[in-house]
């Protein structure tokens, strides 16, 4: 994961930037709710769908934040922070029972880690 303070760095462009907003399909109510599952996980208190969602979020969140991400320096930062969420989303999605209790937050949690795993992944 990346450290605290650029992931809500990202939260924080997201908020501001209209053109990050643009980009961004939400099915979370609020960034408010995105900065709770967020502070959440980074205390050690959260669930699997909440790991899920903000990993899957941050994966694709950090490289459309980044101000100058066309930039080597800046890539070359953010590259192992983006594929550690990526591995983090792999083994969650690789551990998590089949009984799950249908639920908004799993629902949400699977919708996030299929519409944002890359293309990759999904062949």
């Amino acid at each position: 994961m990346p450290p605290l303070e650029m992931a809500l760095s990202c939260i924080q462009e997201l908020r501001l930037s209209s053109s990050v907003r643009f980009l961004w399909t939400w099915d979370i109510d609020t960034i408010g709710q995105l900065l709770e599952i967020t502070t959440k996980v980074y205390t050690g208190k959260a669930s699997d769908a909440e790991l899920i969602i903000v990993n899957s979020t941050l994966s694709r969140l950090l490289p459309i934040c980044t101000g100058d991400g066309d930039t080597v320096p800046a890539q070359v930062v953010l590259e192992p922070y983006i594929r550690q969420c990526q591995i983090n989303l792999d083994a969650l999605l690789c551990s998590i029972p089949f009984n799950l209790k249908p639920d908004f937050n799993n629902a949400l949690a699977f919708y996030h880690a299929v519409s944002f795993l890359p293309a990759c992944y999904r062949c």
